[in-house]
């Protein structure tokens, strides 16, 4: 009886595990990158950050790429993810998802989106991970320069100076980089 007892004990959390790994590899990239924001989901997000970090690939960046793109992982930008947003946009960069590619949704670069939000350390985390600030979006065909001076324009309420100081004295990537 004791036996069983202990086999079943070490059995119960194991399968538990197992379970729960297999539905969070069921989620699609967006949905992962939501639920290791604990955004809604059912789903310990300790076990998304857990698939997010450990066990996403290629293929996941190639799914992210051809949808939303880089920037739909801004949406970690609640509360309790606030400390892993950084960590999240890592580990897609570093799986294969293009810095530097418009979202298929709005058409923005994740820079110029970094822009659009006014998040002066978005944009320093994009460019210290490669953004190219000449890249030009799909929606207005603009750079990161022109993006912002164009932002200036159309809302002048908005204090921008500290992104738009960014950008100015970045640097583009060297054409053999």
């Amino acid at each position: 009886m004791k036996r069983k007892l202990a086999a079943l004990i070490i059995t119960l959390p194991l399968t538990a595990a197992l379970g729960l790994m297999l539905i969070v590899y069921k989620l699609s990239i967006e949905d992962l990158i939501l639920c290791t924001a604990g955004d809604g989901f059912h789903i310990p997000h300790s076990a998304c950050k857990f698939y997010l970090y450990n066990l996403t690939d290629e293929d996941d960046a190639r799914s992210l790429s051809e949808g939303p793109g880089l920037s739909f992982a801004f949406a970690t930008e609640t509360p309790e993810a606030k400390p892993d947003r950084y960590r999240v946009m890592a580990r897609l960069i570093e799986i294969g998802v293009d810095i530097n590619e418009p979202s298929k949704i709005d058409g923005l670069t994740p820079l110029n989106a970094a822009i659009l939000e006014n998040d002066p350390e978005l944009v320093k985390f994009l460019l210290a991970n490669g953004a190219n600030i000449n890249k030009t979006d799909r929606t207005f065909n603009f750079n990161a320069k022109q993006f912002i001076e164009h932002l200036q324009t159309r809302d002048s309420k908005t204090n921008r100076d500290e992104v738009r100081q960014i950008i100015f004295s970045a640097r583009p990537p060297s054409p053999n980089a």
